[in-house]
């Protein structure tokens, strides 16, 4: 007898049976020492899939969607499924990105690709909705 005709089971699109989500949320900006020179971010890395993600996944912050890489931190603990990750502290010239909006990415190695394979590599980008440190001159 031959085997089953699974043609018409309705599994396609489905995700896979492993795989990571990663997502990023940005929690702050602080700007009071942007004339000082310096400016402060925080965020936080999400694991929305049902596979654990390593440590050492690259987060970077850019000028801008599509802008110059500014600074990358590396997670250090590995990211559950399901769960956040680790708070990421970022410090760092405000000239860097001065007049334009942080873009955060996690899983990003800045060449266009990441580190681990996962479901929805679309998802990966956070973007503060404010131009930031406008009082400091590019350059």
């Amino acid at each position: 007898m031959p085997g089953f005709n699974s043609y018409r089971s309705g599994d396609i699109g489905q995700q896979p049976g492993e795989y990571h989500d990663l997502t990023v949320e940005i929690l702050g900006v602080c700007e009071v020492q942007c004339e000082m020179g310096t400016f402060f971010m925080t965020a936080r890395p999400r694991n929305a899939g049902n596979v654990e993600a390593p440590a050492g996944l690259p987060v970077t912050v850019r000028a801008g969607l599509g802008g110059d890489i500014v600074v990358t931190l590396e997670t250090t603990q590995p990211i559950p499924p399901g769960k956040t990750g680790e708070v990421l502290f970022f410090e760092f010239a405000a000239k860097d990105l001065a007049q334009s909006q942080p873009v955060i990415t996690v899983d990003d190695t800045g060449v266009g690709e990441g580190k681990v394979f996962e479901c929805d590599e679309t998802n990966n980008t956070a973007i503060w909705p404010d131009a930031v440190c406008p009082t400091v001159e590019p350059g």
